[in-house]
């Protein structure tokens, strides 16, 4: 007894120890996962703060999982104000999870959600959680546990008293915490301080900065930790939030080290700029120095010059004068010469008189003794006044050879001096030209560098708006979402119905059909699953047949307004008053007496016919017929307005009855996105997307929107939309001249629809037009060009899986280029074509004119020929991404591309995915080796 007693007490015992730990598992995930769910939801204005409470409705679900996966949920209710409506947008979720997620999903049901079960709330989370955060975690080769334990050995490697070997004991005496904090920011812990014995200290002072420093929730308990009583999972989880934490920070600590680096490079270059400009000013303070020294230096050349031509003129006249003075000179020692000849003849004769026989000889002698002696003296006399005359030529003479000789001497002392002058000169000028060279130098490097400095502010902005561009995005897609999600709230509120008597729906039971399922066989699954979609069908008809009824009850007026009204005999002015499917006149507009009354229904008709003129008020009237079985009923309106809103209101009433009764009759199912835009008052867009359309669809659309003159855009995408149903189609498009916006895309539209089809467009207001991936060739692109000179608004033409070829691409071009075409696209879209090097010579002319930012050109057949041909008319293009995926591109055109890439600087992106010849071989290794460019995306496939 007594060994069956402690058995029993163990056994409670482990039992409130297991239920204790579970509950503790529980509270770690409650607050990890509100952590975790709020980091998502609270930049959308969304958070929880009960758990599993505020899951129950799906709403914060569906919205975490969108924001998670960055992808689209199937239809879900923004409002859900029904059980039914909360367990809608929990299976959307939940099949989310499994189909898109790939998340197994065992035991949870979305009533389980919706009934705010705890433990299957955290089981749901715990799979995701799981998912999203530990099965993406990747280290070293490993992955999910093994890499985030791999990235924790990694992070801790080189601590002291830090081992770390598995989750369960590692971490127990808060040594690995602390390191991990301390390796995440060195400033959050001293850990050089930490006792490995003070065990409590440690993991508390670890999970308080965590906490505080990297904003990591204390999960854990310190007592819990310390005994190895902590859940494996909850020390998983925990691990789990610092990996995450760090990968958060390090794009923000990259952004950090380029913006430290950018910094640097300001300072440094702005430093350079400001010597630049110092020595530019001194260079420049030189060259005026040296320019005002050439000046002085010229004209002192010019006064020695003419200094040098005035003593030339000086020295040609002392030359003259010497010149004359010398023939002076010469006849005077002619004159002296002759005169000494004639004063010795003479005195030979005066000889030979005074030895004569007479003996008179003494006595003449006597006698002419004073004569001969006067005459000697005379000649004397003449002799010396000769010698003296002489005397002062040859001074003279000396004095002027003195001054020619000094002259000269100056003279080759000038030239001396002018030739050093010109010497100097022609050196200042060489110097000077030297000078104007550097400056010239130093003023290019300077806009060298003011351009890098600009570049480097712009990297420099690039890089602070990077920090902000994804809240950025994220604000502008959750406004986006929220208009689209309101203006599905309006187009859904037909579906907020309160509950009438008799009304016995039934709600889906997403279990109960899963275990009604589960003994069948594959064919009787699909029996039962086609039969209660039937019944779907049928309670959705019915469903709105007791909206259309509710609006009976309640006598919701949809139009009023006078109208003339043709009676048997004359026209009488009547007010009318359409409810819901009947149209009521009265006789003015506050008698409460009807005066007659007409059903419409789906088998109605309403036409516009020609304006008339009153015969008795000269007015233009605007006449209205509307048939009802075999009669008719003929209205008119004082304006053309009036007319036009009763004939919209009118034609939209008719075709959503004829379109219900017809789902009725067929048993499909009515597409609820149609009826929304039939009973809305007004219509501006329509876009119906990623579901066939039938033809009683297209039939009542195409007659409900006649009237709707403020349509301006018009989207039916990948819907199966067939020739067929598109030419019914077409005809109202024609009819609404307001149109400015086409999307047809994903769908079965054939040239053979060509003529209508462009027949129906209205050019001049065209402004976005897309007929991506259909059946359409070179006639519909041919005529479609030949309209498009009326197209001066048009923004986009998206002609991506189509059938065109040169020919029709060259007629695209011809009509872009002309003179009479005024269109600006910013992108050139034309993946998987047939265009080939043929069709992209004919597109070359369009880069001379259109300035395009993206050029998609993937899957036509492209080879090496016509991407040099396009990479040489794209040199000084401002395009910033180039797509040529799934071409014929080999090495060759693969570096063309490169090259075009060095120098196209705007340039930033070129896809070549897919092109099979391209091989790595010696002309394609330049890419690999190319510093310039980034390889966002490489498979490397055997040859």
């Amino acid at each position: 007894f007594l060994s069956t007693y402690i058995r029993s007490s163990m056994s409670v015992n482990d039992k409130g120890l297991r239920a204790e730990k579970d509950k503790k598992w529980e509270q770690v995930q409650i607050k990890a996962f509100t952590l975790w769910i709020n980091s998502t939801l609270e930049p959308l204005g969304h958070k929880i703060e009960v758990m599993p409470d505020d899951l129950t409705d799906g709403v914060a679900l569906c919205l975490f999982l969108e924001e998670v996966s960055h992808k689209k949920l199937s239809r879900w209710s923004r409002k859900p104000a029904l059980r039914v409506h909360k367990i809608e947008n929990l299976s959307i979720a939940l099949k989310f999870v499994q189909g898109e997620l790939g998340v197994r999903l065992v035991g949870i049901g979305p009533e389980d959600i919706a009934d705010g079960k705890l433990k299957l709330s955290l089981g749901l989370l715990w799979s995701l959680f799981v998912k999203l955060r530990i099965d993406t975690i990747s280290e070293s080769g490993h992955t999910a546990l093994d890499g985030l334990l791999s990235w924790v050995k990694n992070m801790t490697e080189g601590y002291e008293n830090v081992e770390i070997n598995n989750f369960k004991d590692s971490f127990n005496d808060g040594m690995a915490f602390a390191a991990l904090v301390h390796a995440m920011n060195p400033d959050a812990i001293d850990f050089n301080s930490l006792d490995p014995k003070d065990v409590e200290h440690n993991l508390n002072h670890a999970f308080e900065m965590a906490e505080k420093k990297l904003g990591i929730p204390r999960l854990l308990e310190v007592e819990d930790v310390m005994n190895g009583s902590v859940d494996e999972r909850a020390m998983i989880l925990y691990n789990s939030l610092f990996f995450h934490a760090w990968n958060a920070d390090a794009e923000k600590r990259e952004i950090r080290k380029e913006k430290e680096s950018v910094a640097a490079q300001l300072e440094r270059i702005g430093k350079e700029n400001s010597d630049l400009k110092t020595e530019n000013a001194e260079l420049r303070q030189a060259v005026d120095d040296k320019d005002a020294r050439i000046a002085a230096l010229e004209a002192e050349v010019a006064f020695l010059r003419k200094a040098n031509h005035e003593g030339n003129e000086l020295r040609k006249a002392l030359e003259e004068k010497i010149r004359i003075l010398q023939g002076l000179l010469d006849a005077n020692e002619a004159a002296i010469r002759a005169a000494d000849g004639a004063g010795a003849g003479d005195r030979a004769g005066a000889g030979a008189d005074g030895s004569g026989a007479d003996g008179s000889g003494a006595s003449g002698s006597d006698a002419d003794g004073s004569d001969a002696a006067g005459s000697g003296s005379r000649g004397v006399g003449g002799s010396s006044v000769g010698s003296s005359s002489g005397s002062d030529l040859d001074n003279l003479l000396a004095d002027l050879e003195n001054e020619r000789d000094g002259l000269l001497s100056d003279q080759e002392a000038k030239d001396r001096y002018l030739s050093e002058l010109e010497a100097r000169r022609i050196r200042l000028n060489e110097n000077m030209e030297s000078l104007r060279k550097q400056v010239e130098a130093e003023i290019k490097k300077r806009k060298e560098q003011e351009t890098i400095i600009s570049e480097l502010r712009e990297a420099l902005k690039a890089m602070k708006s990077k920090e902000i561009v994804h809240t950025q995005a994220r604000i502008g897609l959750d406004v986006l979402k929220s208009n689209l999600e309101e203006h599905l709230e309006d187009l859904y509120r037909w579906r907020e119905l309160n509950r009438v008597e008799g009304d016995d729906f039934t709600e889906f039971d997403l279990a109960e059909v899963v275990e009604d399922l589960s003994n069948k066989s594959f064919e009787e699954q699909l029996t039962n699953l086609d039969g209660r979609l039937q019944d779907e069908n049928r309670t959705l008809a019915r469903v709105l047949k007791l909206q259309e009824d509710k609006e009976y009850l309640e006598d919701s007026i949809l139009q009023a307004g006078w109208l003339v009204m043709k009676g048997r005999k004359d026209w009488r002015r009547r007010w009318f008053i359409l409810t819901d499917n009947r149209l009521t006149f009265f006789e003015d507009e506050s008698c409460e007496k009807e005066s007659g009354s007409v059903e419409i229904t789906g088998d109605c008709a309403v036409v516009r016919q020609m304006a008339v003129t009153d015969e008795e008020t000269n007015k233009k009237l605007w006449p209205l017929k509307v048939t009802v079985s075999d009669k008719k009923l003929f209205l008119r309106a004082e304006t053309k307005k009036e007319r036009h809103s009763w004939f919209s209101v009118l034609s939209s009433k008719i075709s959503l009855l004829k379109y219900l009764k017809t789902c009725e009759e067929s048993g499909e199912r009515p597409d609820t996105r149609l009826v929304g835009v039939l009973k809305a008052n007004s219509v501006p867009s329509i876009y119906f997307a990623n579901r066939d359309v039938s033809p009683s669809f297209v039939s009542a659309l195409s007659k409900g929107i006649l009237g709707r003159d403020e349509l301006d855009e018009l989207a039916i995408v990948n819907s199966s939309l067939d020739d067929t149903n598109f030419s019914e189609l077409i005809g109202a498009i024609a009819k609404l001249p307001h149109l400015k916006r086409f999307n047809f895309s994903k769908n079965k539209i054939s040239s053979s629809t060509t003529e209508a089809f462009v027949g129906a467009i209205t050019f001049k207001t065209l402004e976005d037009f897309d007929v991506s991936n259909n059946q359409l060739d070179d006639e519909f692109l041919c005529a479609f060009a030949a309209q498009l000179n009326e197209s001066a608004n048009l923004n986009s033409l998206i002609l991506d899986g189509n059938q065109f070829s040169a020919a029709g691409v060259k007629a695209l071009t011809d009509a872009l280029t002309s003179e009479q075409s005024s269109s600006a696209l910013p992108e050139l879209c034309f993946n998987n074509n047939k265009l080939g090097d043929d069709g992209v010579q004919a597109l070359l002319p369009l880069f001379s004119k259109f300035s395009f930012k993206k050029i998609h050109l993937a899957g036509n057949g492209i080879s090496d020929s016509g991407v040099v041909a396009l990479a040489d008319a794209l040199k000084s293009s401002p395009v910033e991404e180039l797509n040529f995926s799934h071409n014929n591109i080999t090495s060759k055109g693969a570096s063309a591309l490169g090259e075009l890439m060095k120098s196209n600087t705007r340039l930033h992106s070129i896809v070549l995915s897919g092109n099979k010849g391209l091989l790595v071989d010696k002309e394609s290794s330049n890419l690999f080796t190319a510093s310039e460019f980034v390889f966002a995306d490489l498979t490397l496939s055997r040859a």
